[in-house]
């Protein structure tokens, strides 16, 4: 077993609240701007990216009751008809955006907070993984291949979480509400950079369709675990499955042997070189 490194870059700098912006240049003429590369080691090793809700354990009711007592402190109706949005994205979103609470981002950002103390509180009972997680990630972690996890929770909520299933070592890399990634893509960015893999050699494993479609925006393959959504919303996944105890690592591998070494790699069109006109005996143009 592994010990757990520390998050960190090479200079010992924390990337723990780093923002991801991708973008295509296909505008020669696009005036210069101060952007941010990275710089991805050329590997065919892949990374697997484990979201926390419905892959690692299930926590759907205790946010559940997070929320609805975070509702009564606050003066807020809880809705009838709740939207899994609510439980996917970040509360400031949340809150904005969905129930419609206050325009105000600071305001939300504190509640932002409060949400993550109660959920903390209740998280303290749970001890056990889902069936086949920790078995799986101690065969990925005797071959080598790099592992994240994203979690809405805080860093020290999320690392205290794991040492008590016992899984603490076993990840490379953390995405955590200190990192401030507002949308479930850039949370897998952020992932796949902290363990310097380039998204098309990462793998997804969630249970939610709007990771699975974030994943395949970001280029990166996604895996479905069934539980949370029922198998008709998750089938556009490259592969679906009850829990990882019917996967092998040999699966997913199998995802990738399709794609080929340039697969979505930016390509330049070259321009066909002008031939000559032609003209006729009478000095008439052939064109």
């Amino acid at each position: 077993m592994r010990a757990r490194r520390p998050w960190r870059d090479k200079k010992g700098c924390s990337v723990a609240t780093s923002i991801v912006t991708l973008s295509v240049l296909t505008d020669q003429n696009e005036t210069k701007k101060n952007r941010l590369f990275f710089f991805f080691p050329k590997t065919n090793s892949s990374q697997l990216i484990f979201t926390w809700d419905g892959v690692i354990t299930d926590t759907k009711e205790l946010q559940r009751q997070a929320w609805k007592q975070l509702a009564e402190e606050e003066g807020f109706k809880w809705p009838e008809i709740e939207r899994p949005f609510i439980y996917e994205g970040s509360p400031e979103r949340a809150i904005t955006e969905m129930l419609h609470w206050t325009r105000d981002f600071a305001y939300a950002r504190r509640m932002g907070f409060r949400l993550n103390e109660l959920f903390s509180e209740q998280f303290e009972d749970i001890s056990q993984p889902l069936p086949g997680i920790k078995q799986w990630l101690e065969r990925v972690n005797q071959i080598g291949i790099p592992i994240a996890v994203v979690s809405n929770m805080s860093r020290e909520s999320t690392s205290n979480a794991l040492d008590r299933m016992e899984l603490g070592q076993m990840f490379d890399a953390l995405v955590t509400a200190e990192d401030d990634m507002d949308t479930c893509a850039s949370q897998l960015l952020s992932a796949s950079i902290k363990v310097a893999r380039p998204p098309k050699k990462c793998v997804a494993f969630t249970s939610s369709p709007v990771m699975v479609t974030a994943a395949h925006n970001c280029t990166m393959k996604a895996v479905a675990v069934l539980g949370a959504y029922p198998a008709y919303e998750l089938k556009e996944a490259d592969l679906t499955c009850s829990n990882l105890e019917e996967l092998s690592i040999y699966n997913v591998r199998r995802l990738f042997a399709m794609d080929g070494d340039n697969f979505m790699d930016l390509k330049k069109e070259q321009e066909a070189s002008a031939a000559p006109m032609k003209e006729s005996p009478a000095g008439v143009s052939d064109y």
